[in-house]
């Protein structure tokens, strides 16, 4: 005999409202999308999805999917920050968003965000200090990613001293067929 699971559910208004335990997954019954909880942050992380082509419409098994990866930087301090998330090689890079979840301190008067070793003010420029500022740094028409690569925050006039910042890496892969 099979045995019913179920996950825990509610709106995402209330999922993101509340946190459960480590490895703990909430499922969104409004948006369809699963947060895989750490035990402290509210909402949790949404599980990482990726839409590749249906595979009857490429009889060779290419496809391509749509990837992000979210990373929290804290204890900001000094003039950079460096995430340990990184693009996959090779990619396609849509963009970096972020959100200041805790208010950035220090001398800076603003903060942008670069590919690590990219070209200048990639992904935001002036960026606020302030909790609840966000950004969707969408990059332009020179996209493609090598070589994993990572991203830094860099405080403008001065340096941090404290604050959080989320990020989200947005990307897309190409998968070459399979025969």
């Amino acid at each position: 005999m099979s045995v019913q699971v179920q996950l825990r559910r509610d709106t995402l208004a209330n999922v993101l409202a509340n946190h459960g335990a480590a490895g703990e997954v909430f499922i969104s019954t409004d948006t369809h999308e699963l947060f895989v909880q750490d035990g402290a942050t509210n909402g949790g992380f949404r599980a990482a999805t990726a839409f590749a082509r249906d595979a009857t419409n490429v009889p060779h098994g290419g496809s391509i999917a749509f990837g992000c990866q979210e990373e929290l930087l804290t204890g900001l301090s000094g003039a950079t920050k460096v995430s340990t998330i990184t693009f996959p090689n090779p990619c396609l890079v849509l963009g970096v968003s972020m959100r200041v979840t805790t208010a950035i301190t220090g001398t800076a008067t603003s903060f942008k965000i670069d590919r690590t070793g990219g070209t200048a003010n990639e992904f935001g420029d002036t960026l606020g200090l302030t909790a609840g500022t966000t950004n969707s740094g969408i990059l332009g028409a020179r996209n493609g990613q090598y070589a994993s690569v990572t991203v830094t925050l860099t405080a403008v006039g001065g340096n941090f001293t404290a604050g959080a910042v989320r990020i989200q890496l947005n990307y897309i892969l190409l998968n070459p067929p399979a025969s």
